[in-house]
């Protein structure tokens, strides 16, 4: 057995020696290095795939995350500073939990201008979401910027924010410190506060100041997660380009959603007579239930309460609120109407378009407020309505202010100077049935609407209100057929006259014996006195003739003057004078026609019984009494001669 030294120096023939000598490349040494070299670059390939990848999916989740931005509150702000409440949601983050910490200020960019810098702190996300809720110093890069962004931010619909950084990122065991942070967010805006709503909205008295307090209480829709804590908040109020007044919050904070807002301010006295007239219709359209947009002007805003803040000033100078002021509960302003009297003027020719007048129209008052109110004239549109329908209209022009108790009792008398009552087209057979209930009814019903203009003293100018609407249901004291009271008839006397055609119906017993004519008559209320002409056909009916009988004799007849459908020529009253009943009472005639009877005795009555009677006769009539014939019998002591 023999050992040999590869490495020994080969002795021999060259054959052997070239048998002897292996190849260097397999030779054990050679492997052996061969295999370190190749697992040193594997592990080297493997660590830097797995640097380089990691990093790449960190960014590329970093990069398909999303930021929504829930609230923002700005809070304490200052020259240079702000405070800032934070709630911004991370969503879209992966599914394996990551540690985030931001490395440096993130920036905030809007319009390629750099707006400032925050620090956040360390967030966690896990389950693909997570959440930044946190409150931080905003260091403002630039303040001129920054207030023209916060004057974008009131009144904008939409703006875009640009978010710049620097992360490290530790997750599944790798931490990554070199992550960049950039994102392009939309953020709704404020859109101008559109959503304003007045909650309360009241003027509670005079101002010492001069004018008219006001009060009122909004509440603001803000669309954008962004609010404001403004402190001090003043503003000025102004309506067709007329400075209404100031208004101010003294801890004014708008919120993101739903925020309330007292403010508390004064309506200020006008002089101008364009100023007036807005002013008269600023308060015409409140008072009529309408919704009036007031355009509040942002003057300042102290978010401490003294001291202002250079970059907010300009943004609160350029806010504009379209406030839209209303009654929060609607009340009728003008709640009863009573018209104590009225008087109707008909002819044949204005039958539909009568003369009306009234001593007396008790009106109540209500007003929303408690500022002074001196009325001094009221003009309205009046329209009479009945059965669903407008039946006629009249126009009250300075109606006499009779009493003014609308701030003690809210009761206003006018009274309506004589002017027409105007049927409208078509009504005439409704205004029938009017004029016909006020004739026969105890109370008469009617509906009373229309506009009302009312020119007043105010503390802030003399303003005439219009259109001030109105829509109440009144009664009328009717005429009760003329039967509330005995129809008196006080004397009679017979003419040579005769009535106009028409008139009433006289008659006795259910039996017609004359017509009843009064020319030009007046109904006055309580008592009328008239004179009537009447024409009289005794012997048309035996009740006629016992009528006459009884007359002549001094006894009363019981009769009744009832109207008809042609009793007068006004076509308008005739359906309510044909069913006027009335029953009075004709007195008898209280003179003795033959107050006195002589009897002579001649010569020669002895022989030939003839006497020679005689007798007195009045006459108590305007007539000429013509005696036609006389029966007469002649008796003394009982005992017929």
């Amino acid at each position: 057995m023999s050992v040999t030294d590869e490495y020994a120096p080969v002795i021999g023939a060259p054959e052997q020696q070239s048998l002897l000598r292996r190849k260097w490349y397999k030779r054990k040494r050679v492997w052996f290095g061969c295999a370190a070299f190749t697992i040193c670059a594997v592990l080297l390939i493997v660590l830097l795939v797995i640097f380089v990848g990691v990093k790449n999916i960190i960014q590329g989740t970093i990069d398909d995350s999303s930021m929504t931005f829930r609230n923002l509150q700005i809070h304490t702000p200052q020259n240079g500073t702000l405070g800032l409440d934070v709630n911004i949601a991370l969503e879209n983050t992966g599914s394996h939990k990551a540690d985030l910490t931001f490395v440096e200020p993130v920036q905030i960019w809007w319009r390629d201008q750099m707006l400032g810098t925050m620090n956040l702190d360390p967030v966690t996300v896990d389950d693909d979401n997570g959440e930044v809720v946190q409150s931080q110093e905003f260091q403002l890069a630039n303040q001129t910027v920054f207030g023209q962004f916060v004057g974008a931010l009131l009144s904008a619909e939409e703006f875009e924010w640009d978010i710049k950084g620097k992360l490290r990122v530790h997750a599944v065991g790798f931490t990554r410190n070199d992550i960049e942070l950039s994102k392009s967010i939309k953020i709704p805006g404020m859109n101008g506060l559109s959503g304003l709503e007045i909650v309360q909205f009241d003027l509670p008295g005079d101002d010492p100041e001069g004018g008219i307090k006001v009060a009122l209480t909004m509440n603001l829709n803000n669309p954008s997660p962004f609010g404001i804590d403004l402190g001090h908040l003043r503003m000025e109020m102004y309506y067709n380009n007329t400075y209404v007044g100031p208004i101010e919050s003294t801890n004014a904070v708008l919120t993101s959603g739903s925020s309330v807002m007292n403010l508390t301010g004064r309506l200020v006295p006008q002089t101008n007579a364009t100023d007036l007239d807005n002013m008269g219709v600023l308060m015409s359209k409140f008072l009529g239930g309408e919704q009036i947009i007031v355009d509040a002007r942002g003057i300042s805003a102290w978010p401490d309460g003294e001291n202002n803040v250079n970059w907010l000033a300009p943004a609160i100078r350029a806010l504009h609120l379209n406030v839209p002021l209303a009654m929060v509960e609607k009340i009728d302003i003008i709640n009863d109407i009573h018209i104590e009297d009225m008087d109707l003027d008909f002819t044949p020719e204005t039958a539909y378009a009568p003369r009306m007048s009234s001593q007396r129209v008790d009106t109540g008052v209500r007003l929303p407020f408690n500022f002074t109110l001196d009325i001094q004239g009221v003009s309205q549109s009046l329209n009479i309505t009945g059965a669903n329908n407008t039946i006629a209209s009249i126009n009250v022009k300075d109606a006499p202010i009779l009493e003014n108790k609308v701030s003690s009792d809210g009761l206003l008398v006018f009274s309506i100077p004589e002017t027409d009552l105007t049927v409208v087209d078509g009504m005439d057979s409704i205004f029938d049935k009017f004029v016909q209930n006020i004739l026969l009814s105890k109370d008469a019903d009617l509906g009373i609407s229309g506009a009302a203009e009312i020119r007043a003293n105010t503390p802030v100018g003399n303003l005439t209100l219009t259109n001030v609407p109105f829509n109440v249901n009144s009664t009328l004291v009717g005429m009760q057929g003329l039967t509330s009271s005995p129809l008196v008839i006080e004397g009679l006397d017979v003419t040579d006259g005769k009535p106009d055609q028409g008139g009433l119906q006289l008659g006795i017993k259910e039996t017609t014996v004359g017509q009843v004519a009064m020319s030009n008559l007046t109904l006055q209320r309580n008592v009328t006195h008239a004179t009537a002409l009447a024409t009289f056909d005794p012997s048309a009916s035996e009740d006629g003739k016992d009528m006459l009988a009884r007359f002549i004799t001094g006894e009363a007849s019981d009769v009744v003057i009832a109207g008809t459908a042609k009793s007068s020529a006004v076509d308008s009253l005739n359906p309510g004078l044909s069913q006027i009943r009335m029953p009075a009472t004709i007195p008898g005639l209280n003179v003795t026609l033959i107050p006195q009877t002589r009897l002579t005795v001649l010569d020669d009555t002895a022989s030939t019984g003839v006497a020679r009677g005689g007798f007195t006769v009045v006459d108590p009539f305007g007539a000429d009494l013509s005696i036609t014939k006389i029966d007469a019998k002649l008796s003394v002591g009982g005992t017929s001669l």
